[in-house]
């Protein structure tokens, strides 16, 4: 864990780990997992971090299969250990309410995300949350408008509905108590993007906007801890607060994807409808950490100097709405992680086309001094015709760079045994990397399994390839190269890249389902 509990990209690596494990489970079980169970599987600093992720993807994999609505809440997120009735006329007045008001308050300030504020910051912002009491049918925001302030929902139900640009009018959403809404206006200055209004008595409480422009003057600390609520509820539904808006001239249509570090949207450029880009967003707790910041620019930086049809395209970058953001290619199709969930192990003739555009798009990014560094199932992308693309090149390492003081970083069950123990790295780490995504989509299953660092780097070190291993059922040439390729010594890991690259051919059957979804659903609309 970095210094000033900020994650490294080796924590973030853990942390998206588990949580493709927990969704493999709860996909399983059908959503019956305990989210408690999974937390305590992450290392202890990192477990206020796990339970937050986890309970994001839980609420995505319910709002998926429509079993429920999932609504960003702190009160799930950092329990305020505080139970409020139903408001009725009664309950909006005495001193008992107040007490309960006051009460709140301190939970609120002893929640995670602002346990790092010092006493007298924390002081100063629980002093200026007040109460504030709205009947059936009052606004608490207006579509368009400034946000009056934050609004943390104490009693009450809200319903948020947005308008549409023929004046029509939809409902998104309800939420309830310990639910936020808010705070992505307040922090960003930019008009709200749907309509908050009471449903019946509704109590709050509320930072105003005035307040708060105080407090961020005085103390910059605040509007990092504020980041850290945009970061929890951006990306957590596939319509969020930034859906429809148009930021650096595109205009945000929905949420497809989210990460340790950032958040994938589809979206258009503003004048051009038609055409379809993705928009990866820097997640807003991470725009004060410098370390992460460097590895999202960097990731930005070395995709656009980086030009071939099996690598991911980045068009744009900007920053807006208080982060970073850069437009990058839109795959239609899946990635090689949801192709395992769906196939299993592949036949030998699609595993070879698949394998040979990998190891096209890996030359080219050697052929630029570019390692990948995270080499895996979840970072090859694939479109409606079958092409496969390397993404997320957030790990990457520049081999002109001095490796003398670079960290551990990676996927460990993907990594070679010289990048997991910190030794330098060079493009053989990434053809190791390479072999045991070979061996995972040639079986089913992940060549090394073992979530111990220690005990995954000892196994790795004593896999020594023979004659006759790995047992796999394919031909004798195709396990020769995954024995040079998975060697433990890169001395004596060998591979013929151009044998590989001949291998490169679209795989549209891996991708045919999507397609002829998609058809079905422009047919049908």
């Amino acid at each position: 864990m970095a210094k000033g509990n900020q994650l490294t990209p080796d924590d973030l690596a853990t942390v998206d780990q588990l949580c493709d494990e927990f969704e493999i489970a709860w996909l399983l079980s059908g959503g019956r997992e305990s989210l408690n169970q999974w937390v305590e599987k992450a290392p202890a600093p990192l477990r206020s971090k796990m339970f937050a992720e986890l309970l994001a993807l839980d609420g995505q994999l319910r709002t998926r299969q429509s079993e429920s609505s999932f609504m960003c809440s702190l009160s799930r997120i950092c329990p305020f250990d505080v139970v409020m009735p139903d408001p009725d006329e009664s309950s909006f007045l005495g001193e008992g309410r107040l007490a309960s008001i006051s009460t709140a308050r301190h939970a609120l300030i002893d929640c995670p995300t602002f346990a790092g504020l010092t006493r007298t910051v924390a002081e100063r912002l629980e002093d200026s949350f007040a109460e504030s009491r709205f009947v059936k049918g009052d606004a608490v925001m207006t579509q368009g408008s400034p946000t009056q302030g934050l609004f943390i929902v104490l009693a009450g139900q809200l319903e948020i509905r947005k308008a549409s640009g023929s004046g029509e009018s939809a409902v998104l959403d309800h939420c309830g108590p310990g639910s936020v809404v808010g705070e992505m206006s307040l922090l960003s200055g930019e008009t709200c993007t749907a309509t908050v209004i009471a449903t019946g008595d509704v109590q709050t409480l509320t930072l105003s906007a005035e307040s708060f422009a105080e407090l961020r003057e005085e103390f910059p600390e605040i509007e990092i801890a504020l980041s850290q609520l945009v970061s929890d509820r951006l990306g957590r539904r596939e319509i969020d607060a930034l859906c429809g808006r148009i930021l650096g001239g595109y205009r945000l249509i929905r949420c497809i994807g989210r990460g340790g570090m950032g958040v994938i949207y589809e979206c258009h450029p503003e004048h051009e409808p038609q055409r379809r880009v993705a928009l990866k967003m820097l997640r807003h707790r991470f725009v004060h950490d410098a370390a992460v910041v460097d590895l999202f620019h960097r990731e930005s930086e070395v995709l656009q100097n980086l030009r071939h049809r099996n690598v991911v395209e980045v068009y744009d970058s900007f920053v807006d709405v208080r982060t970073r953001f850069f437009v990058l290619e839109l795959f239609d199709g899946t990635d090689l992680r949801q192709v395992l969930r769906q196939h299993g192990r592949l036949a030998e003739p699609t595993l070879r086309r698949l394998i040979g555009q990998i190891a096209a798009g890996l030359c080219h990014a050697h052929s630029q001094n570019v390692v990948h560094l995270d080499i895996k199932p979840e970072n090859v992308l694939l479109d409606r015709t079958g092409r496969a693309a390397l993404a997320d090149f957030g790990l990457c390492q520049d081999l002109d760079q001095d490796q003398a003081d670079l960290y551990i970083k990676g996927t460990p069950a993907y990594m070679a045994p010289e990048q997991l123990c910190g030794d330098a790295v060079t493009p053989s780490s990434d053809w190791y990397a390479l072999g045991c995504v070979m061996a995972e989509l040639a079986t089913g299953r992940r060549l090394f399994q073992d979530r111990d660092p220690v005990n995954l780097l000892e196994l790795k070190r004593a896999t020594v390839p023979s004659a006759d291993w790995p047992a796999l059922n394919v031909s004798e040439e195709l396990r020769d190269v995954l024995s040079g390729l998975i060697h433990p010594d890169p001395a004596c890991r060998h591979w013929n890249a151009d044998q590989l690259c001949a291998w490169a051919d679209v795989t549209p059957e891996l991708t045919a389902e999507t397609a002829s979804k998609d058809d079905s659903d422009a047919t049908s609309t």
